[in-house]
């Protein structure tokens, strides 16, 4: 990074470092090194300025070399700052069976359960450190709300991955939240013992009211749920069919509150206030903007796009009031510090990353539109800024969206295009049934309209998705593959900028390191495998061959296929499978896999699924030779008799099983020398060749 750029945007100086230090610490963990490094940067400093002291031209060279110690000065607090703010770990233990109290921060009902998100503030008879932590109920207490104090008897354990290839890592994602324990109890085993507040909690509260308006008006519960999305950022009604059509289409965007959503609000706001302007006022007008934004940002849930956001139109509106100049990849920098400083471990969010790298990529890149084409061609130059932009967000992201969710938009631009003003008419028209909600009012003929948008915009994803050319999935991409694209994009960049061979001939080679990269792992590949998945419903089986795929689920009647590719993305994304065939009860005879349930041969491997006591895996008077029993949750029998007609073995602990029963089948197992794999709680079993 050029010193220009640095004077330029000087703020890059603080994050950079800043950012540094936190990701050290991933690596790093000890306070002492950070505090070393910072002792060392604050005495390079100290020299440096005592003997810059001696002469006019020491100072100059001061003045160049005081950036070393000081980026290793502002790297030491990045670094001791992720460090501090690490999530408390208890001893469970110590905990186990106490009596706890809980406090509620926020809750989540669905038909059979409810999720909290809860603070324990004390354990026995004595308080705890805050610790953050999940419970789940089996039923719902509807007049539960944010604030109350819960007293459970603690059975708390740590979250844990379910251990299936390739999966997501939610206990990453959890953990950098602040959530490293969970628990799962009967609703009658959770009492309400008072309840606090705090101002979260109180906001919390507020938009949960604003949501059960939303969901007891007369608006079609699709438009509802987008409605949520929209104005207060619960996305969770919306389900996973929509989320995956619209990242298809390359609109996922605007299921998730961001910039876009705030840039939009702004807007309208701003417009609002517009007689301020003819009462020369237009100070004052910036500052309620700013106001109402700073409002519905905190409102809403200060995720890390809407601090961005926030931020960056606080940077410009408060330039404009004290008659300064700003600069946006200033103001970038500036939100991205404010953000790492609240939650330091928010770079490893998805959201974080695909939020910053797009809008600095619009800033640098895109052009801005004379105000001679804006007068004389208004459409046209929306029209070719909407596509400019859409094409710079895509290609700046698009490599990072296939490393989270496995898939690549093609229509993203077209899309664009067509979504945005029909979703800046819908967020308006959402502004203002947000304002009649609260005065009571339900207006019929603003519904119908909001309907008709919300349809509007669905019809036409749908549309573009069904030309069958909208998105290509299956594609798995490592974080090498991403340092590597971006390490293009860079040196293009530089290479157009300078004008130079130099770094465009740097840039082909790394591109053709890559493609080569790939070329090996793609023909390290597995040609077939066999994996018994960790799922909390059935006992999925699945098996491949080359980029053809099995689905085996012994003890379920229906499968859900869609849901199934969204849920295991990543291990068929790794693989390539290109189709997928569910295995009925007819079962399915190929060269190395036999499937005739409740039995099986795939690759060698000898099944048997035991799903209850009457089937004939259980009830026969004669048993095939078998190396794996499928122990699902069904299955009532004991270990003991499940291996008296399967002496030979291996038993598969489903992940489907319910705990009580699970924990007292390998505690069978155990005592008897009975050999197990426990699906549920190991992970999968898998089998690759």
């Amino acid at each position: 990074m050029s010193s220009s750029v640095l004077s330029r945007i000087p703020l890059l100086r603080v994050l950079l470092p800043f950012a540094m230090g936190i990701v050290a610490a991933r690596y790093q963990t000890s306070l002492v090194t950070a505090a070393l490094i910072l002792a060392i940067g604050i005495g390079i400093y100290i020299w440096f300025s005592v003997v810059s002291n001696r002469s006019t031209a020491l100072k100059a060279k001061f003045r160049q070399r005081a950036y070393a110690p000081i980026f290793l000065i502002i790297f030491a607090i990045g670094n001791a700052h992720a460090l501090l703010n690490v999530p408390t770990e208890i001893n469970l233990n110590d905990l186990e069976g106490k009596t706890t109290v809980a406090r509620v921060d926020d809750l989540k009902h669905t038909d059979h359960s409810t999720s909290i998100q809860a603070t324990l503030l004390q354990a026995g008879d004595s308080n705890t450190a805050p610790v953050k932590v999940t419970l789940s109920t089996r039923g719902c207490d509807y007049t539960l709300a944010p604030g109350d104090l819960l007293a459970f008897d603690a059975h708390l354990k740590r979250i844990t991955n379910r251990g299936n290839p390739y999966e997501t890592d939610y206990t990453l994602i959890l953990r950098n939240n602040g959530f490293l324990y969970t628990q799962h109890l009967p609703l009658n085993e959770l009492h309400k013992v008072g309840h606090t507040e705090t101002f979260m909690n109180k906001v919390t509260l507020a938009r949960n009211r604003v949501e059960d308006v939303i969901i007891h008006s007369s608006l079609d519960p699709d438009t509802q749920a987008f409605l949520m999305a929209l104005l207060l950022g619960n996305a969770s009604h919306i389900d996973s069919e929509t989320r995956h059509a619209y990242s298809c289409a390359g609109v996922a965007h605007i299921l998730a509150l961001s910039g876009l959503h705030m840039g939009i609000f702004t807007l309208i706001i701003w417009m609002l206030l517009y007689p301020l302007d003819y009462l020369r006022l237009k100070k004052l007008r910036y500052a309620i903007t700013l106001i109402a934004l700073l409002a519905f940002a905190v409102f809403t849930g200060l995720s890390a796009s809407v601090v961005r956001a926030t931020i960056m139109t606080a940077f410009v509106f408060t330039a404009y009031i004290f008659f300064r100049k700003s600069s946006p990849l200033n103001a970038l920098a500036a939100s991205a510090i404010l953000i790492l400083l609240i939650n330091p471990t928010a770079w490893m969010n998805a959201g974080f990353q695909l939020s910053f790298i797009t809008v600095a990529a619009i800033i640098i890149f895109a052009p801005t539109p004379t105000a001679k084409d804006r007068k004389r061609n208004p459409m046209i130059a929306y029209a070719r800024s909407t596509l400019i932009i859409s094409a710079i967000a895509m290609l700046s992201t698009v490599v990072l969206t296939a490393h989270y969710f496995h898939t690549i938009s093609l229509a993203s631009i077209i899309s664009n295009l067509l979504v945005l003003p029909l979703l800046t008419v819908l967020m308006a028209g959402g502004v203002i049934f947000f304002f009649l909600g609260i005065a009571g009012i339900d207006s019929q003929l603003l519904n119908s309209l909001l309907d008709g948008l919300f349809h509007l915009i669905d019809n036409i994803v749908n549309a573009i998705n069904g030309t069958g050319i909208s998105h290509i999935d299956n594609i798995y991409v490592t974080w090498l593959d991403v340092l590597l694209y971006y390490a293009i994009i860079v040196l293009a960049a530089i290479a157009l900028k300078v004008k130079s061979w130099k770094p465009a001939i740097a840039a082909g080679a790394v591109l053709a390191g890559a493609i080569f990269v790939q070329a090996i792992n793609r023909y390290q590949l597995p040609k077939h495998g066999v994996v018994v998945l960790n799922d909390y419903s059935s006992t999925p089986v699945f098996f491949f061959e080359n980029s053809q795929g099995y689905l085996w689920v012994p003890d379920k009647d229906e499968v859900d296929l869609k849901k199934f590719k969204h849920i295991y993305a990543g291990l068929l994304a790794h693989q390539h499978i290109d189709s997928i065939q569910v295995v009925d009860s007819c079962g399915i005879d190929l060269p190395w896999a036999y499937v005739k349930p409740p039995f099986a041969s795939i690759a060698g491997n000898r099944f048997t699924a035991i799903t209850n006591k009457r089937n004939i895996a259980f009830s026969a008077t004669q048993f095939p030779t078998t190396d794996f029993a499928l122990i699902t949750k069904r299955c009532h029998a004991t270990a003991s008799e499940v291996q008296e007609r399967y002496p030979d073995a291996m038993l598969l602990l489903s992940g489907d099983m319910y705990e009580p029963d699970h924990d007292t089948f390998s505690a069978e197992c155990d005592s008897c020398h009975i050999p197990y794999h426990s699906v549920k709680k190991d992970g999968a079993w898998s089998r690759f060749h």
